[in-house]
């Protein structure tokens, strides 16, 4: 499935610090493959529970299901919804039914 192409894309860098700086990643866990990363978490569970992925859809990219999934799942929610609202990667003609 492709995603919306009328939805933002979130930067890479700002995804990253926000994983980094939530306190619930282990900091030397990180592994980049192609435009895949991943990090691990910090805790007991299963490793495919631990297990948080970012793909790049381009160049320091990442898709707004991916972006918006990984904030609500570590909490940084409120950060991720000001970095939309000051960034406005929007595109217009996406938020209607035709």
């Amino acid at each position: 499935m492709m995603p919306d192409e009328f939805l933002p894309s979130v930067d890479l860098d700002f995804l990253e610090s926000q994983i980094l700086g939530c306190g619930k990643v282990l900091l030397d866990s990180k592994v980049k493959v192609g435009n895949t990363t991943s990090y691990v978490l910090d805790n007991n569970k299963a490793m495919h529970k631990r297990l948080i992925i970012i793909r790049e859809l381009k160049v320091n990219e990442v898709n707004f299901e991916n972006a918006t999934s990984l904030a609500i799942r570590l909490g940084f929610m409120g950060a991720l919804l000001e970095w939309y609202k000051t960034n406005k990667n929007w595109k217009d003609g996406g938020y209607f039914e035709h």
